[in-house]
C-alpha cells in the first residue's frame, strides 16, 4: 500500500510524538520498499526517539546503511553482568543494567572495598601508607560507582549525565536513589541498548 498524503504530512509534523506514531503506522501499513525513503529521512530527525525508531525499523527490514556503530544496541547476552562481563559492568559508562544487577554490584563492591581497607588498617596500622593505599583504593571504587549509576540512568532512558543530580543539596541524593535504585527501567530496547531484563 503506498504512503498516503495524510501519513506523509504526519511524518513531517512539528510534534515529535506525532512523527513517532506516524513511523509506527508507516511500518505497519506499507511495504519495506515504500517505507524506506521515509525511514531514511526519519533516521536524520532531530529527535533521538524518532531517529532511534527509524533506525530500528530499517534494521528490521535488513537495511543497516544508517546504523553507524554505537547507534545500534548490542545483541543481548544472558547473564547478570550484561553483555560484556565484570570489567564492562564496573568501569564502562555504556549500556544498561537492571536494579538487581545495580544493587548486587554496589553491595559486593562496598563490602569488598571495606574488607580490603580493614585488612590494610590491621596490617599496616595507622600510618601515612595506610591512608595513601586507602585513597588509591577509593579511586576505582568511586569510578565503578559512577559507572553503575550511569548504566542505571541509561536503563531509565536518560543520559548518564544525570549522575550530576547527586550534587544538588538535600534532594539530589534522594532523587538519584529513587531513580537508579527503585524505579524500573524502560521496557524493551531504548536509545542506550537492549533491555537487561
Amino acid at each position: 500500500m503506498p504512503v498516503s498524503p495524510d501519513l506523509q504530512q504526519r511524518l513531517i509534523s512539528p510534534s515529535e510524538g506525532e512523527r513517532h506514531r506516524a513511523l509506527r503506522e508507516l511500518a505497519a501499513t506499507c511495504s519495506a520498499q515504500e517505507a524506506r525513503p521515509h525511514l531514511l529521512q526519519a533516521a536524520q530527525d532531530p529527535s533521538r526517539l524518532v531517529r532511534f525508531l527509524a533506525r530500528e525499523l530499517l534494521a528490521e527490514a535488513g537495511d543497516r546503511s544508517v546504523a553507524a556503530p554505537g547507534h545500534h544496541p548490542p545483541p543481548p547476552t544472558p547473564g547478570p553482568t550484561g553483555p560484556r562481563g565484570a570489567g564492562w559492568l564496573l568501569f564502562s559508562f555504556e549500556g544498561r543494567i537492571g536494579r538487581f544487577t545495580f544493587w548486587t554490584a554496589s553491595i559486593v563492591m562496598s563490602v569488598g572495598t571495606s574488607a580490603v581497607a580493614a585488612l590494610l588498617a590491621l596490617a599496616l596500622g595507622d600510618s601515612p601508607l595506610t591512608a595513601l593505599l586507602a585513597f588509591l583504593l577509593a579511586i576505582p571504587a568511586a569510578w565503578a560507582n559512577l559507572a553503575l549509576q550511569a548504566k542505571r540512568w541509561h536503563d531509565r532512558d536518560k543520559s548518564g549525565w544525570w549522575i550530576l543530580v547527586n550534587l544538588v543539596p538535600l534532594v539530589g541524593g534522594l532523587w538519584s536513589f529513587v531513580e537508579t535504585g527503585l524505579l524500573p527501567g524502560t521496557p524493551g530496547p531504548n536509545q542506550f541498548g537492549e533491555s537487561p531484563y
